[in-house]
């Protein structure tokens, strides 16, 4: 009875002087090793470095840029990387919704030099391949939903000639500029194709 007293006794003595668990630390730009990388360890770091808050339990993953400094630079590049996880996939504007002005976005960032997908070129990959291509844009117009006017392909809730030269674009090369067959479907036929192209002609 006593050797067992005396065992539990010792096994308190060493929990107590073990004090608690060493952190991990290693998940990158986790500070709170909490397994995840969140707002709050922007937050913890900002605080850490502004305003004499607590030191981060896994300051070794504070540089979060790699430049060897950690400063105000890795707190942006923490929470660009929250942002980036919290974005709707598709939606490149960063508008909060999945729409045509997504495609075109994409397609001018792409071809003609514009402004880099938001938050973050990830939320772009919308075939999953960790690639940026073509096929991105072709996979996220495929998905979109069917405008509510027959022919309105750029779902702006009218019938004009930007519609109609989106559909020729469609037509005559190799890459769809229509989110939606069933919407260039003019004529009501089940099948987008010449007659159509006709149809939209008809009507300018």
């Amino acid at each position: 009875m006593k050797k067992h007293l005396l065992w539990i006794g010792l096994s308190s003595l060493m929990l107590l002087f073990a004090g608690p668990a060493a952190a991990k630390c290693d998940v990158t730009n986790d500070l709170n090793d909490d397994g995840e990388v969140t707002f709050e360890d922007g937050k913890l770091l900002f605080l850490y470095l502004f305003d004499g808050g607590d030191k981060p339990a896994c300051l070794n993953q504070a540089d979060a840029n790699g430049d060897g400094s950690i400063n105000i630079a890795d707190v942006i590049v923490i929470l660009d990387q929250v942002a980036c996880n919290e974005a709707i996939p598709g939606d490149v504007n960063g508008s909060g919704v999945v729409a045509l002005a997504d495609v075109n976005y994409l397609l001018n960032y792409m071809f003609l030099g514009g402004p880099e997908p938001q938050p973050c070129l990830e939320v772009a990959d919308t075939n999953g391949d960790g690639n940026l291509s073509i096929a991105d844009a072709v996979t996220l117009g495929a998905n979109l939903p069917c405008p509510g006017v027959v022919g309105d392909v750029n779902g702006d809730e009218r019938l004009d000639i930007t519609d109609l030269s989106l559909v020729a674009k469609s037509y005559t090369t190799d890459v769809t500029f229509v989110p939606c067959d069933l919407a260039a479907d003019l004529n009501q036929d089940g099948q987008f194709n010449i007659a159509d192209l006709i149809a939209y002609f008809a009507l300018f």
